[in-house]
């Protein structure tokens, strides 16, 4: 499984709409929605995503606030798995906007 460079990283964080963060070896978003039961449907919406792409992120809510962090475990940093899970819940965000 390929890793990126720190170099590498910051050129794809730049192609996001969304406000990824690169924080040692992840990526880290956070977000703030106007209702708990908006927020919840978000989170049931990336679930379903990382369970088809097979890459499951940590998702961490606080009524109305969510942190996802991304990483891959079996490489230690982050990979292509990252990025496209990025890209995939950019798009659900582009989508509710």
């Amino acid at each position: 499984m390929s890793v990126f460079t720190l170099k590498e990283i910051q050129q794809k964080l730049e192609l996001f709409q969304a406000n990824w963060k690169h924080q040692e070896q992840e990526l880290i978003l956070f977000l703030k929605f106007s209702s708990y039961q908006k927020t919840l449907d978000f989170v049931n919406d990336v679930a379903k995503i990382a369970i088809a792409q097979n890459h499951h992120p940590s998702m961490q809510v606080d009524y109305c606030k969510i942190t996802l962090k991304l990483t891959t475990h079996d490489s230690g940093a982050l990979s292509q798995k990252d990025f496209t899970l990025a890209k995939a819940i950019d798009d659900l965000l582009l989508q509710r906007s």
